[in-house]
């Protein structure tokens, strides 16, 4: 089994595409659907970081990353968020 991790291109329509696919993957079975422009709202925000995780060179899981600003450490965070 080859795993791989790679950051996204935010101007990658492909990598848009997986996104959508694996958040959509991500909520079957919730009473939530996926809202298409959050993708690409997504991946316009300048502070936003993605990761797309392959396994056998097939997409299968992703990370939602977002840089803020922690007061009480006084320096910049990264936020992750993974599926």
């Amino acid at each position: 089994m080859k795993i791989t991790i790679r950051r996204t291109e935010t101007e990658s329509i492909e990598d848009k595409g997986i996104f959508e696919t694996l958040f959509r993957e991500y909520l079957f079975g919730f009473s939530v659907e996926l809202d298409p422009p959050v993708i690409a709202q997504l991946f316009s925000l300048p502070y936003f970081h993605g990761f797309i995780s392959f396994v056998n060179n097939k997409p299968d899981g992703f990370a939602v990353c977002f840089e803020s600003f922690s007061t009480y450490r006084a320096q910049r965070v990264v936020t992750l968020n993974a599926q």
